[in-house]
This record gives structure tokens, C-alpha cells and sequence, in this order.
């Protein structure tokens, strides 16, 4: 309890922030994936595949995707775009879908 009080008043992090924090100190270790880590930098500080809240709203709510097969869709066509920011939203989809449960682990860093 004493850790979320902290964490409400600015001292320190929540549980899921300090678990996102860790996994990705674990996937730091692959080079591929720090790129990952790099890209989504330009807007976030914690990869949305370890925030499930987050994730599942933004593509639920921002993206209106409600299945799997939207999400690989529309990962697929920010791939094709000639739009610099739409490999950011491709990158961000395909973890995001990991957090929202729509993608497998493997399969979302496979689209990122």
C-alpha cells in the first residue's frame, strides 16, 4: 500500500509501470527489439504490449479494431505507406495488440 501512495504522489512507479519496466530491461537484451523500443520513444516510455489498459483502449477506442484479423490489416497497410509516421503506428499496432490480447508475443514482434 505505502508503494502506491508513493506512486500516487509522483514517488515512484505503479505495479504495472515497474513490470513493463522489467520486461522490457529483459528484451533490451535483442537488438531488434530495442529498435522496437526506439521507434515507439518518439511518443511513449513504456511499450503498450506491457500496459494492457492502455493498449486495449487505444485499439479498441482510437483504431476501432475489435478483431485480430482488423489489427494484421491494418499493421499491413501503415506498412505499405509512404508516411514516415505510419511505421510508428504499424509498430505501436502490433504491440499493442499483444496487450490487448489480440496477438500472440511472437506474433506481435514478428509484425513490429
Amino acid at each position: 500500500m505505502f508503494g502506491k501512495l508513493l506512486s500516487m504522489l509522483g514517488f515512484g512507479d505503479d505495479p504495472e509501470t515497474a513490470e513493463a519496466k522489467r520486461r522490457m530491461t529483459q528484451d533490451a537484451a535483442d537488438p531488434r527489439r530495442r529498435m522496437v523500443f526506439g521507434l515507439l520513444a518518439m511518443s511513449y516510455e513504456l511499450d503498450p504490449a506491457y500496459l494492457q489498459g492502455h493498449a486495449t483502449t487505444a485499439i479498441r477506442e482510437w483504431y476501432d479494431l475489435s478483431s485480430a484479423d482488423q489489427l494484421r490489416k491494418e499493421v499491413h497497410a501503415y506498412l505499405r505507406s509512404n508516411d514516415g509516421y505510419d511505421v510508428f503506428r504499424a509498430v505501436f499496432l502490433a504491440r499493442a495488440g499483444q496487450g490487448a490480447g489480440m496477438l500472440t508475443e511472437d506474433e506481435s514482434w514478428n509484425l513490429a
